[in-house]
């Protein structure tokens, strides 16, 4: 849906007067249809007063800025004035009709009640005392309470003025098949209610109507797990996985303008109402309009709008109104309406050439028992949840739902769903390697269809130039217990990158990582693998939750790992054909009320900004050829996301320990990229198994801005570029008495200085690309280090 476009029926009623042109001249009626917007960023302007000049003849423009006036008089001027805006006057031609679209200017309101300095704008030093006001009004932190929460997602054209009208006469109708435009499909319904204890959230009933609980993941995904609380007292709003700048932020007045535009008295109290637009409509910044209780500071209302121009992908009219009530000295909130309008061209049919997904929720706030029971009724409708249910079910079998709920499923999980199996994880279906060739596989799982406590996975790959079968197999079972026990065993005859690592717990976390060779960083990067080795991998595993932050799994492996040119296993100059390897190994993660998904056997994270932390403890014994021994491994590892006002930090501490004598495959072996592709969390610029440790530290961090520069470069602006700076550092150290067991090869060196290499350039490069330029800074005299290259990469979102 375009900003601003008139809704149907105020276009067909434009048409109508128009050609009715003549009608009216004969009876010398004077008649103006149009829209008022604001002058700055274009959005409709509400309840704005439409008058004749010196008459009592006048109207209001409604939600969206829509009116329609007329006399038979002799008056021609008409006055339009709005409060916050500066009056404007329109002269018409007596008895003709006319259409038009009328910008009003904004302007500051000087109130007695304020002090002013001439010259000076009041709203400035209002919005320095409310910011100081931040943290003793922030509600977040005091608050507790039960309060209810509707969401709603819609396949359709549709604004929330229209939502319940439209909704609600569908679903009541089962208006399914009509050949309509304007046909709205749920994809998803819900209705919640939780309890509040501090920032501490937990949900107490939950309804989800025929969209079934798991179909909560089709939010998640096609809104790239959107699920922040929205806290304007905060500096930044984390919505849709990207930073947007609330008005009340420390550096609120570089990106906003403020107008005071009146004094309001509401019972007992006095309030302020606050104008805010942005400076740059490119910024992720809002308009929109506040309330101050002028005694402590703190926001009775509140009502924000994205500008149709943001720095955004696929995203507009993201709307928020939070309204709040006064209760033990305090303002907390009592509702909040969130939407948005999403369009994605992939669910496009014949009915919904440029299919929007409509996304509303709505969060009341209660004081109730918990044990009183839940209104019957959906929303405020008139329609009840078995009536909704089975609108739900019937809808939710059309061809076009069907496709948004498997595209979510690929987005989220990896998978491709086909009946009781699913087919992935996609990025294993083909690989270009130099042992193997072009190597096509067929990967697999079962569904929750097939049972839900019983599942198979596995694979089957063909390389078709040593025309040589490799395989995989997989038994996973979930045992009937309070908090969730998962069992799996896996048995693989495989070739792995020499550097694979079996606790790199990144790949886990992301379904379209996989850590090893793939269709993305081979094919797709332009390049043909070359270290690789054979390997023969058993490996049974037992995961368990501890509570909601805290799980643990426990793994016994059995790995055969057989010599290669690019991993030789020689000893004493006598070259082995393989080494073994068993051990025990338990990894624990822990977060910070994190959200969390399970698909099946699949665990599906949604970040916060809290940061998680993993550790591992690793337990084992090798052969190799005439040599045993015993090891022990500790490893720490911790990431988070920090959003800022600006945009988002990302990075990753980690740091390990070693024990013992081991063969070389048994140390740490950074994990290098030979390819195109750009890789978040490995370092772009070393070579495969260009280091080897046996204690070592490293750091990443990637700096993504929301165009702050190129949001000014003029054309520029439009691309909706982002800025991407990048640093990774790593050092470690080798004991030479690993040569003991096994000759390390003289290609795989010790660190003398820290690694570090730095990387600068865009993403958000056609919505779906990144590109930088990436410097390697230290130990450039190694053969075969590279110093600078370009990256590149795909990087989908908001």
């Amino acid at each position: 849906m375009i900003p601003n476009k008139p809704h149907i029926f105020n276009a067909l009623l434009l048409i109508f007067m128009l050609l009715s042109l003549n009608i009216f001249a004969q009876t010398q009626e004077t008649l103006a249809v149009g829209q008022v917007l604001n002058a700055t960023d274009k959005s409709s302007v509400p309840d704005a007063n439409i008058y004749f000049k010196n008459t009592g003849k006048g109207t209001k423009s409604n939600d969206e800025g829509y009116f329609m006036i007329r006399t038979t008089g002799d008056e021609t001027t008409l006055v339009f004035s709005a409060v916050g805006y500066r009056t404007k006057e329109i002269r018409l031609k007596k008895g003709q009709s006319t259409g038009m679209q009328v910008e009003l200017k904004e302007q500051n309101v000087e109130l007695y009640e304020v002090m002013v300095v001439p010259g000076a704008n009041p709203a400035l030093p209002l919005m320095r005392k409310v910011r100081e006001a931040r943290e003793l009004n922030d509600y977040s932190k005091i608050t507790s309470g039960t309060f209810a929460e509707q969401n709603l997602v819609y396949l359709g054209n549709i604004s929330r003025n229209s939502l319940k009208r439209k909704i609600f006469s569908q679903l009541a109708e089962g208006a399914i098949e009509k050949a309509d435009s304007s046909l709205v499909m749920p994809l998803f319904m819900s209705e919640k209610k939780m309890q509040r204890q501090r920032n501490v959230v937990s949900v107490i009933s939950e309804n989800y109507f025929s969209s079934k609980p798991e179909n909560e993941r089709l939010l998640l995904g096609l809104t790239n797990q959107q699920s922040a609380e929205i806290n304007f007292y905060r500096n930044s709003l984390t919505l849709f996985n990207q930073s947007f700048v609330s008005p009340l932020a420390s550096s609120g007045n570089a990106y906003y303008n403020f107008y005071l535009s009146d004094s309001i008295i509401n019972g007992d109290k006095k309030e302020y109402q606050i104008n805010f637009r942005t400076k740059n409509p490119k910024n992720l910044a809002f308009n929109g309009t506040m309330k101050i209780d002028s005694a402590s500071l703190a926001l009775t209302y509140i009502d924000a709008t994205l500008p149709a121009g943001a720095n955004l992908n696929y995203l507009h009219q993201l709307h928020i109104q939070q309204k709040f009530q006064p209760k033990a000295g305090f303002f907390v909130p009592e509702s909040e309406q969130f939407s948005s309008n999403i369009t994605y061209e992939m669910l496009a049919d014949s009915l919904h050439p440029k299919p929007e997904l409509f996304i509303y929720k709505k969060t009341i706030t209660e004081n109730i028992n918990i044990s009183e029971p839940a209104n019957e009724n959906f929303a405020g409708s008139n329609l009840s949840a078995v009536e909704i249910d089975n609108s739900m079910a019937q809808l939710g079998n059309t061809s076009v739902v069907r496709f948004a709920k498997w595209l979510a499923d690929v987005i989220i999980t990896g998978y491709v769903p086909v009946g009781k199996v699913d087919i992935g994880k996609v990025q294993h279906i083909a690989r270009l390697t130099e042992v193997e060739g072009l190597r096509l596989t067929l990967p697999f799982r079962t569904n929750e269809t097939f049972s839900k406590n019983i599942g198979f996975s596995g694979y089957a790959g063909y390389g078709f130039k040593n025309n040589i079968p490799k395989y995989s197999a997989g038994f996973h079972y979930k045992l009937p217990t309070e908090n969730r026990l998962i069992f799996n065993a896996y048995y693989t005859d495989d070739y792995r990158r020499v550097d694979y690592d079996y606790n790199d717990f990144l790949y886990r976390e992301n379904p379209l990582l996989s850590g090893d060779e793939d269709i993305a960083i081979t094919i797709f990067g332009f390049r043909t693998a070359q270290k690789l080795n054979e390997r023969k991998e058993f490996s049974t595993s037992l995961t368990y939750d501890w509570n909601k932050n805290i799980e643990s799994t426990l793994f016994y492996r059995h790995h055969r790992l057989s010599d290669s040119e690019a991993m030789p296993f020689v000893q004493n100059a006598t070259a082995l054909s393989h080494i073994t390897q068993q051990s025990v190994v338990l990894q624990s993660r822990f977060s910070f009320d994190e959200r969390v998904y399970d698909d099946h056997f699949q665990r599906i994270y949604v970040p916060n900004e809290k940061p998680v932390i993993y550790t591992i403890l690793e337990a084992g014994k090798f052969n190799a050829g005439t040599k045993q021994g015993n090891y022990m491994k500790i490893n720490a590892s911790l990431k988070q996301q920090i959003r800022f006002t600006a945009g988002q930090w990302n990075y990753m501490f980690e740091a390990g320990k070693i024990f013992g004598e081991v063969p070389y495959s048994l140390l740490e072996i950074p994990m290098g990229n030979g390819a195109f592709p750009y890789r978040r969390n490995l370092f772009n610029t070393l070579r495969d198994m260009e280091y080897a440790f046996d204690q070592y530290a490293g750091m990443h961090n990637e700096l993504i801005i929301n165009g702050v520069v190129m949001n000014h470069i003029p054309l520029i602006k439009h691309l909706n570029l982002r800025e991407l700076l990048t640093f990774k550092v790593l050092y470690g150290s080798r004991n030479n008495t690993h040569n003991n067991i096994m000759d390390i090869p003289a290609n795989i060196y010790k660190l003398n200085q820290p690694h570090m290499e730095v990387g600068v350039g865009f993403s958000n490069i056609l919505r779906l690309f990144t590109l930088q330029s990436v410097w390697r800074l230290t130990n450039l005299d190694h053969p075969g280090a590279e110093r600078w290259s370009i990256r590149g990469s795909i990087r989908a979102g908001f």
